[in-house]
């Protein structure tokens, strides 16, 4: 119970989960070589596992690439690899019991060499081992853990296998859970591959598996191995030790112990002088001129700089065994062997139309408004705003020292920043335009005059339009009188005023009753007349006949 077997035919065998029958493929070379956990961008291989393994152990772990040639791993699902050596297969010993065969990668003979950069180490000062790195107290393969508790079952749904080679699974067979997809970090420092019945874990250098934790725990190199970093101090770290080292004494090539730095093989340690090496110290036998001996035996220099009088107006510069004057740069004054900055800042004359900051051997000017510095930026000199080019528009941009002056034209005036010229609405006086409506209009302004009026000569305001005067055609047949922005016709008798200001003819003859029942009216140009019949007369007014 807990999983399930397929029989294969003749010529075909387990895929590497176990979950089908494959074609048999060739015998999978033994050769080993350098297993690379990483390939950069550039096609470089990186982090090699501590042990050479095969090419098909290699590739179906945790390599990306195999080899001294760096030749790169086939994508996961792209290439068949044969099965991993590290397999577990499952062997009938009779009715219903599986067990469990191993086959694991054989260990190395020698420990792995450690890593061979080095820092360049200065003797006399303690030192730690640098780059070192793990000491491998066993051989790092596969460890094969058993399960600490029987899988959990999963249903499988029944489906027709179309292969000749495979048998089909009931409904109630299940198959196994990969431990290393549900806990990616079984094995901590280490990689995790998932077999039928069990996982294995590829510990990282440094790390060994504990069977009370199952996983893979730091080896402490200090404890475990006997005389490490002797003359000095080990220390643990995770995935490896250090070598830290006193003083005379540094890290050998291995890093795994302290020896004793040579002091006399740096040059000139003790001048002129004769150099004896000591355990972890040295000692000078005389000193050159220049050099004195200290209690300790050995030959320090001496700094003939710490006297004022050495270099009085210049700067003093100490080297081994003597002495060198030097003149003080630019920005710098000489006193007592030292070269002191000079305060440029106190000079009246300097930075003028701006703010002096003294530097160390220089200074900086911070020039104000209206003003920029020189490329140096010793001095200001005057920023000609008028070149900028968006200045005083509408109007004149006169430069002057630190600023600038703008000449506004007729309508306009000088905005509330005095650095443009705007509109000035002229609208806003009353006084403009009467007897019409003032528009404005950019740098200037426009009178619309009412009816009867039009624009004075100036065209500040509205005048009367004198139509009697200029249009002749006005009040025909009658008289013209101007009023204050139009006029009024004047109509004699038997006319009348029309819709066009015109005098039109009377027709009195439409009035009834004019020239009674006895006579006929007969209109004329600004009257009528009465025609009365055979036996009538005219009235005295005209009117009737009688």
């Amino acid at each position: 119970m807990g999983s399930y077997r397929c029989t294969c035919k003749m010529g075909f065998g387990p895929d590497p989960t176990f979950s089908s029958c494959v074609p048999d493929t060739p015998v999978v070379s033994e050769e080993k070589g350098p297993c690379y956990r990483l390939v950069s961008s550039g096609r470089q291989c990186m982090h090699p596992l501590s042990v050479h393994l095969t090419k098909q152990l290699c590739c179906c772990s945790v390599g990306k690439a195999w080899g001294p040639h760096c030749e790169k791993c086939p994508l996961p699902g792209t290439a068949k690899e044969e099965p991993v050596e590290a397999l577990t297969f499952l062997q009938e010993q009779g009715p219903g019991v599986a067990e469990p065969e191993v086959a694991t990668v054989p260990p190395e003979k020698e420990i792995p060499s450690l890593d061979q950069e080095r820092t360049k180490l200065q003797p006399g000062q303690p030192q730690l081992s640098p780059g070192i790195s793990t000491i491998h107290l066993h051989p790092q393969f596969p460890v094969v853990i058993e399960k600490t508790s029987p899988p959990v079952p999963v249903e499988v749904a029944p489906e027709v296998s179309t292969s000749s080679a495979s048998q089909v699974i009931a409904p109630t067979q299940v198959t196994e859970i990969n431990e290393c997809t549900v806990n990616p970090d079984i094995c901590g420092a280490g990689h995790c591959i998932n077999l039928p019945v069990r996982y294995t874990c590829i510990c990282y250098d440094g790390y060994k598996f504990s069977e009370q934790q199952r996983r893979c725990v730091d080896i402490d190199e200090c404890t475990q191995v006997r005389h490490l970093c002797s003359q000095g101090r080990c220390q643990n770290t995770e995935g490896s030790f250090l070598c830290i080292c006193p003083a005379g004494f540094m890290a050998n090539e291995e890093g795994t112990n302290c020896i004793d730095v040579d002091e006399c093989q740096r040059p000139d340690v003790c001048g002129e002088g004769r150099c004896v090496n000591t355990v972890g110290a040295f000692r000078c036998e005389y000193c050159d001129s220049g050099y004195r001996m200290t209690r300790g035996g050995r030959c320090e220099d001496v700094d003939e700089c710490l006297t004022p009088s050495t270099c009085p107006d210049e700067q003093c510069v100490n080297s081994p065994g003597s002495y060198q004057c030097v003149p003080c740069t630019e920005g710098f004054r000489g006193w007592n062997g030292q070269c002191l900055d000079v305060d440029e800042c106190l000079e009246p004359t300097v930075c003028t139309n701006g703010t002096c900051a003294n530097l160390e051997g220089s200074y900086m000017c911070s020039c104000h408004r209206g003003y920029t510095p020189t490329p140096d930026h010793k001095h200001c000199k005057d920023v000609d705003e008028c070149q900028q080019g968006n200045l005083c528009l509408n109007g004149h941009c006169k430069n002057t020292d630190g600023s600038f002056i703008c000449t506004c034209g007729q309508g306009y005036q000088l905005s509330a920043t005095k650095d443009q010229c705007e509109d000035v609405d002229e609208c806003q006086h009353r006084h403009l335009c009467t007897n019409g409506r003032c528009r404005n209009t950019d740098g200037s302004f426009r009178c619309m005059c009412d009816q009867g009026y039009r624009a004075s000569a100036l065209g500040d305001h509205c005048e009367d339009i004198n139509e009697c005067l200029e249009d002749k055609s006005v009040c025909q047949g009658g008289d013209c009188i101007n009023t204050e922005g139009s006029y009024d016709c004047t109509c004699p008798d038997g006319f009348q005023l029309n819709d066009n200001k015109g005098c039109q003819d009377v027709n009195e003859c439409e009035q009834t009753g004019l020239c009674g029942p006895h006579g006929e009216c007969l209109n004329t140009e600004g009257s009528f007349q009465c025609s009365c019949e055979q036996g009538f007369s005219i009235s005295a007014d005209g009117r009737t006949c009688e």
